[in-house]
């Protein structure tokens, strides 16, 4: 698996988008369910096995793409990146991801401790439930990571322009999925059953839905100032945010359950995005944030020019 997604990273930073997309999401979804079919169903351990040879035959696959990609770009000399500047780089990225995966179950955790395993099944259906835009962000952050790092490098003049659009284009994708998981909450939950019928159940799902529709709005900061050199920023960024997030769960899941973890949720979300957003104004003089008045505007001027020429 290390080397799976090693190689899929180098492919990554390749601009092998596609091949990236592939070997991390879709190969090995793929590879894992072809073998659960076909390998016998009274063999011992069935599932195991098919993980493990899943992940050998994806990561053979991802060697002879790297190889061919290599080829294709003519790479013939590599920079030497001596240890201790690899680890500055690279550890600051470890701890935020790892705190990125701390967070994202201490809302569940914490509701654990306080409350039962009805209110934790839930509020985990309803956070898979409005984290399906994450699907969105990962792919569009995947095209923009290695963008970022370009344009930061070789011209800097067209990163707040790249940066702009990537960010409009989350949100033109998000935004209408947000709106439709509203207001197709009902039936969804009709399927689900019965015990999601609560207005706090509701309430705590338009939360959720608020902080993912304002990380849409942030666009990616977190992404941005990593792939610039502020890769220790970004990690002090999301461990403070997660730290206040865990403090209101604390504070509020006693008193308000699965709406009390939503709010804090958003909460974490809401201030991670604002510091993001406050960052790379002052680090980097970009603006990551999608103003749609800005885009109507613009457009209205335009108009006015042609009908006056």
């Amino acid at each position: 698996m290390i080397w799976l997604y090693y190689n899929a990273g180098t492919l990554r930073g390749l601009s092998s988008i596609a091949k990236y997309s592939s070997l991390v999401n879709l190969a090995f979804t793929f590879g894992l369910a072809i073998l659960l079919i076909f390998i016998s169903f009274d063999m011992a351990n069935k599932l195991e096995w098919s993980y493990v040879i899943a992940t050998f035959i994806i990561c053979v696959i991802s060697f002879f793409w790297l190889e061919g990609e290599v080829k294709l770009t003519k790479i013939k000399s590599y920079a030497k990146l001596n240890n201790r500047d690899l680890l500055n780089t690279s550890l600051p990225m470890l701890s935020a991801s790892a705190i990125t995966i701390i967070n994202g179950w201490s809302d569940t955790l914490i509701l654990g401790m306080l409350t039962n395993n009805e209110q934790v099944g839930i509020f985990q259906i309803l956070l898979k439930m409005a984290g399906i835009i994450n699907i969105v962000l990962f792919s569009v952050n995947s095209i923009s990571a290695p963008k970022f790092a370009h344009l930061y490098v070789n011209n800097q003049s067209k990163l707040q322009s790249y940066v702009y659009s990537s960010t409009k284009l989350i949100v033109i994708t998000v935004f209408p999925i947000l709106i439709l998981l509203l207001i197709a909450y009902q039936p969804i939950i009709d399927i689900l059953g019965g015990s999601f019928n609560s207005t706090d159940y509701f309430s705590a799902f338009a939360f959720l839905c608020f902080g993912q529709l304002f990380n849409a709005f942030c666009g990616s900061g977190g992404q941005l100032l990593s792939m610039t050199g502020f890769q220790t920023l970004n990690r002090n960024i999301i461990m403070f945010s997660t730290v206040i997030s865990i403090v209101f769960n604390f504070l509020i899941i006693p008193y308000y359950g699965i709406l009390g973890a939503a709010f804090s949720n958003m909460i974490g979300l809401v201030l991670r995005n604002l510091l993001y957003v406050i960052y790379t104004n002052s680090k980097l003089k970009i603006n990551t944030v999608y103003n749609p008045m800005h885009d109507i505007i613009r457009k209205l001027g335009k108009s006015k020019m042609m009908k006056y020429e």
